[in-house]
């Protein structure tokens, strides 16, 4: 697991590299587009979430940069959760160094609210330009969420001249989202990063850099290839890039060539047969195409498909009136587990019937929902949760300690184990009707708890039981230093060590107890407590 400071040193590196390769001179203008929508609270692989190491890679970014280049920073979804025209320039453009601690103190108090109006904030951003050319780095975890199509905006910034380049860095994300994401890169004629794959960054950011200032629109310079350079490109009838892959099958015979979009690949030269299409959850393709392909000895192959759109699935979590932030949702067919996606994310899924299955952020419960798809379908699933309570349990013995259950104290509805607490913090539970039943090891208590609606409850037990004080004595009969016990319980076969010198309490039934170590030669000694009993014991050594 990668440490959080590890990725934000990674993400500066790839927004420094962009600083330094990007086609502008020292002067020229950066403007930074920063994603600050909901789902950016989401976690990248080494669990750090995705505002923290932008946050950090941003304040690194213009803290210890060392351009003295005009810098702005642009914010969308910062302020309002289900506003598309939330998008604002927070940092308008002034020299790196004047507008150092502005930014840092946008970005420590931003948090992320709302939607990803990309297309807006990227019209507003060419405004902020006034005619002047420079660079514009757009950071974002998702893809356009305002009936709105980037990709087509910045094709057309590169048909008209436009001067200004747009660089994309995506956040963790892969399939359609990074698609999309991508999409944007290529119309600009540059190349999309992610931000957790800074080494092959660095590598290219290089060669763009060796090879010297690249008009504005044009695209990156790439490795000089030494055979043919094979890339695969599927777009739905909107435009938008997709991920998908395929095989490439050779007349000639020979094993198939596995191909996928958003990777370079370099097959031997020779006459092949390509069948692919749009990758679905489970790694199935969608309505696959099968066309010829001929693959010359050197030289760029692209093969281009247009294909229909899979079903899509997205979801929503309520638990009564409110809403639960997203969570992750795992699709199933025939009980067979397809794959997972973020629930305000669009998954590309198999036609037929399929289970859905999430365990909502904030709650106990793990629901599911079952839906039928048929191709052009785009459902909403939806996942309301049951209201929950906080509930804390505190056991108690009759001496006044605590009956610590381990692991936990357990909640059963007709039989079946439904939910469990914790036994120093409690959990959620719904309100209801329950069995409880709480182990130590040793000693094991049931009984019927009623739940209410009641949001917050402490609810305190009286453990039936009673309490033993052990002392050891050598054998003459001076008392000795506290030092473990051994008690089993003898109906039920259980066995724990305690301290002596304290009150133990023990639910009723029959112990034998013993001392330690054994080569004292303290003999067992079997007592039975009954409910509310309090007794003392001395343990005295026979040699």
């Amino acid at each position: 697991m990668m440490h959080p400071f590890v990725w934000a040193a990674r993400l500066c590196a790839l927004l420094s590299l962009f600083l330094i390769a990007a086609p502008l001179a020292a002067q020229d203008r950066v403007y930074v587009i920063y994603d600050s929508s909901n789902s950016m609270w989401g976690a990248l692989p080494d669990k750090t979430r995705k505002y923290e190491a932008a946050r950090a890679a941003l304040t690194t970014l213009v803290t210890d940069g060392s351009g003295m280049r005009d810098i702005a920073l642009r914010m969308y979804g910062h302020r309002r959760k289900d506003d598309c025209s939330d998008s604002e320039l927070v940092v308008p453009f002034g020299d790196q160094a004047e507008n150092r601690d502005a930014i840092v103190a946008a970005m420590s108090a931003v948090r992320p609210t709302g939607r990803t109006p990309i297309d807006r904030s990227l019209r507003a951003a060419l405004a902020d330009f006034g005619g002047k050319s420079g660079a514009i780095i757009l950071i974002s975890d998702g893809i356009e969420s305002c009936d709105a199509d980037p990709c087509a905006l910045v094709r057309s910034w590169k048909d008209k001249d436009i001067a200004i380049s747009v660089h994309v860095v995506g956040l963790g994300l892969r399939g359609k989202e990074r698609a999309a994401m991508e999409c944007i890169a290529q119309a600009a004629g540059t190349q999309y990063r992610d931000a957790f794959s800074s080494r092959e960054l660095a590598e290219s950011l290089e060669q763009a850099v060796a090879s010297g200032r690249i008009a504005p629109g044009q695209p990156d310079p790439a490795p000089q290839a030494t055979g043919p350079d094979l890339a695969l490109v599927i777009r739905t009838p909107d435009g938008a890039a997709q991920a998908g892959h395929g095989v490439l099958r050779p007349l000639a015979g020979g094993a198939p060539i596995p191909i996928k979009t958003f990777a370079r690949h370099t097959p031997p030269p020779g006459e092949y047969v390509f069948t692919g299409g749009i990758t679905v959850l489970g790694g199935a393709i969608h309505a696959p195409q099968t066309r010829p392909v001929t693959v010359a000895p050197a030289g760029r192959i692209e093969i281009a498909l247009t294909a229909p759109p899979p079903p899509t699935v997205s979801a929503t979590f309520a638990m009564k009136d409110a809403e639960i932030r997203e969570t992750v949702v795992i699709a199933y067919r025939g009980g067979e587990k397809l794959g997972a996606f973020r629930g305000d994310e669009a998954a590309f899924v198999p036609e037929g019937s399929l289970e859905f299955r999430s365990k909502l952020a904030g709650t106990s419960q793990e629901l599911s929902v079952t839906e039928t798809f048929a191709a052009g379908d785009h459902k909403i699933i939806a996942f309301r949760a049951e209201t929950e309570v906080n509930l804390r349990v505190t056991l108690l013995f009759s001496n006044g300690t605590r009956l610590l259950a381990k692991p936990a104290i357990k909640l059963f509805q007709d039989g079946v184990e439904v939910d469990k607490l914790n036994r120093a913090s409690g959990g959620l539970v719904r309100p209801g009707t329950y069995i409880l039943r709480a182990d130590d090891g040793l000693n094991q208590f049931e009984q019927m708890l009623v739940v209410t609606a009641e949001p917050n409850q402490e609810i305190v037990l009286d453990v039936p039981s009673g309490a033993v004080t052990v002392t050891y004595e050598d054998a003459t009969g001076a008392r000795h230093p506290p030092a473990r016990i051994f008690i089993r319980r003898v109906d039920m076969r259980r066995a724990k060590l305690r301290q002596s010198d304290q009150s133990i309490g023990l639910t009723p039934g029959t112990y034998e107890i013993t001392g330690h170590p054994k080569a004292a030669g303290y003999p067992p000694t079997e007592l039975t407590i009954t409910d509310g009993s309090t007794q003392s014991l001395v343990l005295r050594a026979t040699r």
